[in-house]
């Protein structure tokens, strides 16, 4: 059985004894130049860190700044008589710091924690297998490299949508003659909202009629309803209800030209 062993690069040679000295000087009285000799010396280590979140669709150097940072902290915070190696406490911190920079500070939408962490192992797989088979792999194939089921997968794929957002006022598809807004390609005119609006500016008209007139117009056009229906609903003739409708439809129109002027 093979056994493969992953080290971390290891820092320019320097004695320990004198590295220890270092950093026990900087951690009882810090000093800037002592940070910095530290910091340059364990850059190529924050690089290293940097390199593991390659697919995260991030700039590079804009990762290895928040390594940076991370590693300033760890020199800062570091107590060498604990006795326990630079690189040990520095790898988990800058880990950390690029994490929650990518869950804090790069996804568009709110997912949880959980997710996005399987959001981005799932992106760098299909990525890696990409390059090994040579076509996109499928779910399936993704489930077995990350060791889950099918539906994690899925739902990792899902969320990676949502690491980015686009602006519905960022130009669409180029066209022949203009580079039309997303926006303008969501939606459309619903002719129903006008009868909507004549239908309330009508029944504040129909409030002015008479009772009678206010429910014949009602069973009319309301309910759909014929005239003999109307006239067995109101125990009266149907001629009596076609006078009624016309006489309050002139009303309407009288009462119509009335608000209008």
């Amino acid at each position: 059985m093979w056994v493969v062993v992953v080290r971390h690069p290891a820092p320019p040679t320097l004695p320990v004894s004198a590295e220890h000295r270092m950093f026990q000087r900087h951690h009882r009285c810090p000093d800037p130049r002592l940070r910095e000799a530290l910091v340059e010396r364990y850059l190529p280590l924050a690089r290293h860190v940097t390199n593991r979140f390659d697919g995260t669709g991030r700039p590079r150097e804009d990762l290895f700044q928040v390594a940076c940072l991370a590693l300033v902290k760890a020199v800062d915070r570091f107590d060498p008589d604990r006795g326990v190696a630079f690189s040990s406490y520095a790898v988990p911190t800058m880990v950390g710091a690029l994490k929650r920079h990518l869950r804090d500070e790069t996804w568009a939408l709110h997912v949880p924690r959980d997710l996005q962490d399987r959001a981005l192992r799932t992106r760098r797989t299909t990525a890696a297998l990409t390059r090994r088979l040579g076509r996109t792999p499928t779910v399936h194939e993704l489930a077995t490299e990350l060791d889950c089921d099918d539906a994690a997968v899925r739902d990792a794929l899902r969320a990676g949508l949502a690491y980015r957002a686009v602006s519905l006022d960022a130009p669409g598809e180029p066209s022949a003659d203009r580079h039309p807004a997303r926006s303008e390609r969501f939606g459309y005119e619903e002719p129903r909202f006008a009868r909507v609006e004549q239908g309330a500016d009508l029944w504040s008209l129909v409030a002015a009629l008479g009772t009678q007139e206010r429910a014949v117009l009602r069973l009319r056009f309301e309910l759909d309803m014929t005239q003999p229906e109307i006239a067995r609903a109101l125990g009266v003739s149907q001629a009596h209800v076609s006078r009624i409708l016309r006489r309050g439809l002139e009303h309407l129109r009288t009462l119509q030209a009335t608000d209008a002027a």
